[in-house]
């Protein structure tokens, strides 16, 4: 063999070592993103929220090490929103809007977490309502703009206020 017919052969090797590796990175991502749903639906039954953290925790990793992964981006959405909706279910409605935030983080157009944002920020607004006609709640203070900080004489009213300064 020549040192041309070599050439052409390391040539050719290599060239089918980076279709291979090219093959397998998208494997690899293709197995992230399927293992992610059937994770996330296996732990959304369960409701276990160790499995959850640990999940968002690997790819957070994986993330860091590859940040313009887009698959692992879209893995770590669907993690997020699936551990906000387990909170979501389980009452924790400020920490799932933390989760939907964060799944749009990684996911500006997912839907399902634009969704449910409003939806929970619907119902903390009830139920703070809610607990302002229980009186659970205070009521919120009036604002005084041109009360100094600590001036002891802010008043409700910013015209009796004014008048007393005079």
């Amino acid at each position: 063999m020549g040192d041309k017919s070599r050439r052409q052969v390391a040539v050719f090797c290599a060239m089918l070592l980076a279709l291979c590796s090219c093959a397998s990175e998208r494997q690899r991502a293709a197995q992230v993103v399927n293992g992610n749903a059937a994770f996330a639906q296996n732990a959304n039954q369960r409701g276990d929220a160790a499995q959850f953290d640990a999940e968002i925790e690997r790819l957070e990793k994986e993330a860091t090490i590859n940040p313009g992964d887009d698959d692992i981006r879209l893995a770590l959405s669907r993690a997020y929103l699936a551990r906000a909706n387990a909170r979501r279910e389980a009452g924790q409605l400020r920490e799932a809007l933390k989760d939907y935030s964060t799944a749009l983080r990684y996911d500006p157009d997912n839907g399902d977490a634009q969704r449910a944002v409003v939806s929970v920020m619907d119902q903390l607004q009830q139920e703070r309502g809610a607990a302002a006609r229980e009186g659970d709640v205070p009521e919120q203070l009036p604002i005084t703009p041109d009360v100094m900080v600590g001036d002891d004489s802010a008043t409700p009213n910013q015209k009796e206020h004014r008048k007393e300064r005079r």
